[in-house]
């Protein structure tokens, strides 16, 4: 079991690391090519996308992989997830039509949205794909078909992406990029999943029972993504846009440095989903141990090298943010202790007590972070986002253990 999540976790780092080195060049290759001004409407765009694959998911990955793990076999969620990711898809599709139409876009600018937005459709089959893969533990092949994705589409842009007044095409690319790897998703699918069955016709009872059943952890997922992001909401209305990048800076050095959490999360959540066994609670408790000495190891050595580390990545300029990242370096021992409880809490079924806790966190986040800057300014900000990490994990603590 330890050697198959460690497999896992292998996979999942791997591809995580050449996504984003690959994800890196595509938006060097889009910035330089479409310009600042076009470039900046196509990252307002993509962040459109983003937020409407978060609302048309509506939780169905995890829903799908906990299920799938627990019972060893393709239930009929897997076709009503689909179906009811297309019908979300459709309606976000009309919402981002009438949107364009009442905020008066021109004809190029709306039709480049709506295409972009268009894959959402592939996506739909993608992410049910995808849950399977992880569901039935091949985290490898799901892995290679991530790099594959933006591997593709990196050679696409540089290909094709010439100036301007490519925004349409690069939009039109892109589609198609997904479009092609939703086709390959099935075909591996088929091949490496011995119990693969092919999406059947819309069952409207699964449909409904999806929504009823998936609506907590589609109010979850993007509740908790705000609240992870809560401090930078809160700083940049106290403080103005000068703390804020200060803040920033350490900040998107500690995303990258949750990147062992990432993979070792997400290689566990089948077995999770598993009924409990002895090899099973060890396994769980030496993954938790590990994340737990490799945040310390982190939290010790940006304490000390924090100088060097913002001088050599940042500049001079940012000398300011050096105590913050000193103090945030900190926040992997909670931020371990949230991710592994909150996933634990989800993969028993128990979405509804971990989202009271994340609504009750936030509010307390909100007054803590409010105090913290208006007094403290850039230093509050810190303490803020470990007090309140430390928080979450406490009440996630306590959650958990009251299943048991």
């Amino acid at each position: 079991m330890l050697k198959q999540i460690s497999k896992n976790s292998f996979w999942l780092f791997l591809s995580r690391v050449l996504t984003q080195l690959f994800q890196l060049i595509f938006i060097g290759i889009i910035a330089r090519a479409l310009g600042v001004q076009t470039f900046g409407s196509y990252v307002l765009f993509a962040l459109i996308l983003f937020i409407g694959n978060i609302f048309t998911t509506y939780g169905t990955d995890a829903l799908l992989i906990r299920e799938i793990s627990r019972e060893g076999k393709i239930s009929a969620s897997f076709s009503a997830s689909a179906w009811l990711q297309i019908l979300l898809s459709f309606l976000w599709l009309v919402t981002l039509f009438l949107c364009s139409v009442i905020l008066k876009f021109d004809s190029q600018t709306r039709i480049s949205l709506l295409i972009l937005n268009l894959s959402l459709i592939p996506l739909s089959f993608q992410s049910v794909f995808n849950s399977l893969l992880r569901a039935f533990e091949r985290m490898d092949v799901y892995s290679a078909l991530n790099v594959f994705t933006i591997l593709i589409q990196t050679l696409l842009a540089f290909l094709f992406i010439r100036g301007s007044e490519d925004l349409l095409l690069l939009c039109v690319l892109f589609f198609s990029n997904q479009t092609f790897i939703a086709m390959i998703s099935y075909f591996v699918c088929k091949r490496v999943v011995s119990e693969f069955k092919s999406i059947e016709k819309p069952i409207f009872s699964e449909i409904i029972n999806i929504l009823r059943t998936g609506w907590r952890l589609a109010i979850y997922f993007p509740l908790s993504a705000f609240h992870q992001r809560l401090n930078l909401f809160v700083l940049s209305f106290l403080s103005g846009q000068e703390l804020t990048g200060l803040f920033s800076a350490p900040a998107r050095l500690m995303d990258g440095m949750k990147l062992a959490h990432f993979s070792v999360s997400n290689g566990i959540m089948p077995s999770m989903a598993k009924p409990s066994t002895q090899e099973i609670k060890s396994t769980l408790q030496t993954s938790l141990l590990f994340l737990l000495a490799w945040s310390i190891i982190v939290g010790i050595v940006i304490f000390f090298f924090a100088d060097l580390l913002i001088n050599l990545i940042y500049g001079f300029a940012y000398s300011e943010s050096i105590p913050t990242l000193q103090i945030i370096g900190f926040v992997l021992i909670p931020y371990t202790f949230s991710v592994y409880f909150s996933l634990q809490l989800i993969m028993a079924g128990k979405e509804n007590r971990v989202l009271r806790i994340t609504f009750l966190s936030l509010l307390l986040a909100v007054i803590l972070y409010v105090y913290l800057i208006f007094n403290f300014g850039l230093i509050g900000a810190a303490w803020g986002t470990l007090i309140n990490e430390i928080i979450f994990a406490s009440f996630l603590l306590i959650g958990n253990r009251a299943i048991k």
